[in-house]
């Protein structure tokens, strides 16, 4: 679901939430139980798989502690229509170094996959992973362009 990145903030905050942000968490888990699934069945022969899973344990502990820590900067902005007032935690600047950090690690899954490529010997479990991480990039790539816009518009209100 894409949202225009003109809309208000308390549309964009809203969609982060409720959109972006189930879907991630959710993503999280259910590629977490079918990373460990493909790696013990592939692992032997792609050990590539072993570096992913430590890169998207990193990637999935990271990602949780910034939507913890970002979504007390988004929730005002969905309580009222007006501009918020600042809100105390998290500055804009500590939600771009995480940013950044996130979308390093989902850099690093991508080169881990090939650009999710899957391999000649890839069962269908192992396609559906690569599928899976492939829209997780995507949904994180507009998760940090939304909160971006909203985060720069508190910013020039404050």
């Amino acid at each position: 679901m894409a949202i225009d990145p003109a809309s208000s903030s308390h549309d964009l905050a809203e969609h982060l939430l409720d959109h972006n942000y189930p879907i991630e968490r959710e993503t999280m888990a259910d590629v977490s139980a079918l990373l460990a699934q493909v790696a013990s069945v592939h692992g032997a022969r792609h050990p590539e798989l072993h570096a992913l899973e430590a890169t998207w344990a990193e990637l999935c502990g990271c990602l949780a502690r910034h939507l913890r820590d970002e979504r007390s900067m988004l929730a005002p902005h969905v309580e009222q229509q007006t501009p918020p007032a600042p809100v105390p935690g998290p500055r804009s600047g500590a939600m771009a170094s995480q940013h950044k950090e996130v979308l390093g690690l989902v850099r690093r899954v991508r080169e881990l996959t090939d650009g999710y490529a899957p391999p000649a010997d890839a069962c269908d479990a192992y396609r559906a992973l690569l599928a899976s991480l492939a829209e997780f990039e995507e949904d994180v790539h507009e998760h940090v362009a939304l909160a971006d816009n909203v985060l720069r518009r508190q910013a020039e209100v404050t």
